[in-house]
């Protein structure tokens, strides 16, 4: 499965960026958050590729199996609360890097957790999500509220 990550502003609503210059000792640069409308809106706009369904990121955990959180995050910048790493090993090219969502919260504070969207929605006002975090090797999925602002990561179709 091809994975592309989206870093594009069209000038619309429901995109932000932050300049992520020190997470845990590394500069991770210019980093887009977008909310779920945004997403989708992007992701159309763009041949040849989609926003992930949830049944997509389950397929992804499926067919990756043991560890998939561990073999989708970046081999650096990971860390809990105590400096302790929560690297992966990234032998996917995923390279999801620990950049949290936005606006940042104490809860979840970047690098420890990474957010991307999919396509589907969880109820009215809420859409699915995946998740990584430092001190887990699993991917797992959520959901969020549409207005939140996570990355995303587009499938090449087939």
């Amino acid at each position: 499965m091809d994975v592309k990550e989206l870093a594009i502003d069209d000038g619309g609503e429901g995109i932000s960026t932050r300049e992520l210059t020190n997470v845990n000792g590394y500069n991770l640069g210019t980093q887009y958050y977008y909310t779920e409308a945004a997403a989708v809106r992007i992701a159309n706009s763009i041949e040849g590729w989609h926003l992930p369904t949830n049944a997509e990121v389950i397929d992804m955990t499926n067919y990756i199996y043991s560890s998939a959180g561990l073999k989708l995050k970046s081999t650096y910048a990971w860390s809990d609360y105590n400096g302790n790493s929560g690297n992966g090993t990234d032998i996917y090219g995923f390279c999801a890097l620990p950049v949290s969502l936005y606006p940042v919260n104490q809860s979840t504070p970047d690098g420890q957790y990474a957010y991307f969207w999919t396509s589907t929605s969880y109820n009215a006002s809420n859409y699915y999500c995946f998740q990584l975090k430092h001190s887990t090797q699993k991917l797992t999925v959520g959901n969020k509220a549409s207005s939140t602002q996570l990355s995303v990561r587009l499938i090449k179709d087939s």
